[in-house]
């Protein structure tokens, strides 16, 4: 596990004040950066802390007024890192341009601010910048960052500029940290040696912290026979690192800890966390890692075991109470709190209030400071309405999350760092509104259910009833829209069965819930309200004196005119044919698309640092050994690792010995926007014929991963 640290910008290297020197920023403001960690303490009330951080910005603005790091990192804080007040920043970077026009740093960060959002204009602003004032590298380096962008791509644009910045300042580190995005096998080869050298030649942590680009570079420039070289040459890296001893540096045991997860050192790896914890206690940085360490260490059991989830969530409680008295002003523990009490079957009212109060405080005094998906106040609506207190409460909270959920919708609407093409729809589906469907109207139905407002739990029905319709998919839509459509109307069923047992009318809500087991018989729900409607059918349709037999006869007769949903790992059938490759795997094999051809493919895509993809990869092992004697079927899988070099030290960690092909930059190009984990099978042209995306956590993976997609494979045709 990496230290986690909040995203730092990439550092400038323009200064208006010395333009001949355009990559070395003044020592005191490189201090700044150093030293950042010790104003971002965790203990400290928010607007305390981001008073104390303004303050010692503002005093490097007052001796460098035009500094493009300082000015940006103060940017930052202003716009909030989910650029809630991007509008304010750009306005106020306006008028500094406007006000001076001939200053090359106001009109670099008049530009900044537009990446995003309006970067046409933007690369207009860079370009005229640079006929100005060639020496102002700072303009090349944000201008091959555009063009980058999937709307903007074009990597000759962005190798041009990366070069022109390099030449500028050949000392730099900066540029490598923006070519890494360009997976560009030939930048990488030229552009090692001079990373290596500068690295090598500086004690400057902030430099330093590019080791763990070059390592990166180096494992995927050589051959997996070539790794073992590859990690001597990381552990002498490590050894100097060590004895340069910057232990006040953030960054020095960022960096250690890179490299000792490559050589898959992980007691080493232990001792520096708890180096780093001791150093600086107080810091956001280190109650993330104390906080995602205990997940790691504590795997989630199935959503089906409902013991076991309590019992786990039971544990997660106790480990709260201590990052809480350690952070009491961290968001993330409180969130984790919440998440803990979601997971138990009773709920203690007394902690559920403390804890709903204590997050809704943090989220209305700090909006900028964090996010969740779901938003937070749904989250909260569903532990109140599981520990069946304060339901008065719960529209209020399902209003707010709804509010927040058309916001980041606009937010995402005025990007356009996508093509038109790759931008979510905004509609029938767009997550955000699938969502609002799924989680918010659910939460009012019920809530007005259990305090017996059964006109207000109607009407809401009667609403989502309308947002139904307004994602009711064509004829001609994908079968994934068709499915989550049906996964509505089964809600639907479910919730109408729920408001009618509640007023006493059983046949309703016998055969409102028979309905929602026809389209889904186990469907994803929340645990705040999940039920067995086929269960809750049967044993209404007793009460009411009915019979098994008569019930089964109907529910045969019976019949939808909407398809049969499936889980949340659904299976969709596609029609993508793999371009050619070469692709060596972790053995040292050769891969080509012509080695799929003749064999039904089962492909898993998957990277270390993807928690989701964990429970896959021992069905993945069992599949690979379970079906190696089938001629006509081969087990493959595609790692989306950025550093091949961390994917053997986990292979063996974890006993596993499918095959691994390291294969980012051929998966980036098949699929711009990539989410993880995903499966495919390929029929025996070459062609992706089925596509599975995202964890059930519903359902074992043996079931949806392994009988499925042989059962799918069976059904294709040999040829």
């Amino acid at each position: 596990m990496r230290l986690v640290v909040l995203s730092l910008l990439t550092l400038v290297c323009a200064s208006a004040q010395n333009l001949t020197s355009p990559c070395e920023p003044a020592e005191e403001v490189k201090e700044h950066w150093r030293t950042w960690v010790d104003v971002d303490d965790a203990a400290v009330p928010y607007q305390e802390r981001r008073q104390r951080q303004l303050k010692r910005l503002d005093d490097l603005l007052a001796k460098y007024p035009t500094d493009v790091r300082v000015n940006l990192w103060k940017e930052m804080l202003i716009a909030g890192p989910f650029r809630d007040q991007r509008d304010a920043a750009i306005e106020e970077f306006r008028k500094l341009h406007e006000a001076d026009p001939n200053e090359p740093s106001y009109q670099f960060l008049y530009a900044q601010n537009l990446v995003g959002v309006r970067s046409e204009e933007a690369i207009s602003l860079l370009e005229d910048l640079l006929e100005k004032e060639p020496r102002f590298a700072r303009a090349h380096l944000k201008l091959a960052e555009i063009h980058l962008f999937p709307a903007f791509k074009d990597s000759e644009t962005v190798i041009k500029h990366l070069d022109a910045f390099q030449e500028a300042g050949p000392d730099s580190v900066d540029g490598f940290a923006v070519g890494r995005r360009l997976n560009d096998s030939t930048y990488i080869e030229r552009s090692l040696p001079p990373l290596r050298r500068i690295v090598e030649n500086s004690e400057d942590p902030l430099v330093l912290r590019r080791y763990e680009i070059l390592w990166s570079w180096e494992f995927r420039s050589r051959p997996p026979n070539l790794h073992d070289r590859v990690r001597e040459l990381v552990r002498k890296d490590i050894e100097r690192l060590e004895s340069l001893a910057l232990t006040d540096s953030i960054y020095w045991y960022q960096t250690l800890e890179d490299g000792y997860r490559v050589l898959g050192d992980k007691e080493a790896s232990a001792k520096i966390q708890e180096r780093f914890q001791a150093r600086f206690p107080k810091s956001r940085q280190s109650a993330n890692a104390l906080q995602r360490r205990w997940f790691e260490e504590n795997p989630f059991p199935r959503y089906g075991d409902e013991d076991g989830l309590d019992k786990y969530g039971r544990k997660n409680l106790a480990a709260t109470d201590d990052w809480i008295q350690r952070w009491p002003e961290e968001p993330g523990a409180w969130s984790r709190r919440l998440g803990a009490l979601n997971l138990l079957k009773n709920p203690p009212p007394d902690m559920a209030v403390s804890t709903g109060d204590r997050l809704l405080e943090i989220y209305t005094s700090q909006p900028d400071s964090f996010r969740s998906f779901p938003p937070v106040s749904y989250l909260i609506a569903e532990l109140y309405l599981k520990a069946n207190i304060r339901l008065d409460q719960i529209p209020k909270l399902v209003e707010m999350g709804t509010e927040e959920l058309v916001l980041d919708r606009q937010r995402q609407a005025q990007s356009d760092y996508a093509k038109p093409e790759q931008q979510r729809a905004g509609g029938k589906g767009e997550g955000n509104y699938i969502l609002r469907f799924l989680v918010g109207g659910p939460l009012l139905v019920l809530s007005h259910v259990n305090r017996q407002d059964y006109a207000k739990a109607r009407d809401t029905l009667h609403e989502m009833e309308g947002w139904m319709e307004e994602s009711r998919p064509n004829e001609d839509d994908p079968p994934e829209l068709q499915k989550a459509f049906a996964n509505k109307q089964s809600l639907l069923w479910e919730l109408r069965g729920r408001l009618a047992e509640a007023e006493g009318r059983k046949p309703d809500a016998a055969f409102c819930y028979l309905a929602a087991a026809g389209i889904n018989p186990d469907p994803p729900r929340p645990a705040a309200y999940r039920v067995n409607s086929s269960e809750r059918a049967q044993r209404l349709w007793k009460e009411l004196g009915g019979t098994r037999e008569g019930l089964q006869a109907i529910s045969e007769h019976s019949s939808t005119a909407t398809p049969q949903a499936g889980s949340q790992a659904k299976w969709a059938e596609s029609a993508i044919p793999l371009p050619d490759f070469e692709i060596t795997d972790t053995d040292g094999r050769l891969w080509k698309l012509q080695d799929l051809k003749g064999k039904k493919t089962f492909v898993n895509l998957w990277a270390t640092w993807c928690g989701f993809c964990m429970p896959e990869l021992p069905v993945v092992e069992k599949m690979h050994k379970d079906l190696a004697e089938r001629e006509d079927i081969q087990v493959i899988s595609l790692n989306l690792d950025e550093n091949p070099g961390v994917i053997q030290p986990f292979m063996e960690e974890n006993g596993y010995n499918f095959p691994v092909l390291p294969a980012t930059t051929f998966v980036e190009k098949l699929i711009p926007l990539l989410s993880l984990p995903r499966n495919w099978i390929v029929d025996p042209t070459g062609m992706i014929v089925h596509q599975q995306l995202g964890l059930d956590p519903n359902v074992s993976p043996e079931e949806w991963l392994y009988k499925k997609s042989v059962e799918l494979m069976d059904a294709i045709q040999s040829k």
